[in-house]
């Protein structure tokens, strides 16, 4: 995968399956240079943890704790910093 690093993308993208960049000149190098990534690998990576049931049950889990009372987080979410711009940075 070769995409930006916004949202949940950095927990789920490590260097094994792809490059996470805000410079597109890294990102273009990136995609030139793919065949250094396992097609194999990243398949199966794909297939073992993104496949309907893994994400159900997560997802199921989460609510479960919902339903009991339980905090999904440590500590609340928080706006760490309000976006004064109309796009997300782009070098």
């Amino acid at each position: 995968m070769f995409a930006t690093s916004y949202g949940s993308l950095p927990e789920i993208i490590t260097n094994d399956f792809g490059v996470l960049s805000k410079d597109h000149k890294e990102l273009s190098d990136a995609i030139l240079s793919a065949e250094r990534f396992s097609k194999r690998k990243c398949h199966e990576y794909a297939r073992d943890v993104f496949n309907s049931y893994e994400v159900s049950l997560a997802y199921l889990e989460k609510y479960k704790k919902v339903m009991l009372g339980e905090k999904l987080n440590n500590t609340p979410p928080c706006l760490i910093e309000i976006q004064k711009g109309k796009y997300l940075e782009w070098k």
